[in-house]
């Protein structure tokens, strides 16, 4: 059984807005090396259909039980029942419930 990568297109219009947006040279920088890392990786895409982004991720997620979703947004996390991808202490990935 193999696992996939699947970036909702909603969430990449956020990035470009980051990169495009006055907020901190830190966030616009890393929304640059987001966008550049999904240029060359191709990861596949999904529309949500949705115009609450979250919204959308956790209609995802509650449509799709079976997938990971991985994500900082504590909301998302306590919303969805699937497992989720967390980052531990910028060193780890684990996969929790």
């Amino acid at each position: 059984m193999g696992m996939g990568i699947i970036i909702p297109k909603e969430v990449i219009e956020e990035i470009k807005k980051i990169k495009n947006s006055t907020k901190k040279l830190k966030y616009r920088d890393e929304a640059v090396i987001s966008l550049n890392l999904l240029e060359i990786k191709k990861f596949k895409t999904a529309i949500l259909n949705e115009k609450i982004v979250d919204k959308g991720i956790v209609k995802f997620a509650k449509q799709n039980p079976d997938a990971v979703i991985a994500t900082l947004d504590r909301g998302i996390k306590s919303r969805i029942p699937n497992k989720k991808l967390i980052i531990r202490g910028k060193k780890k990935l684990e996969i929790t419930r």
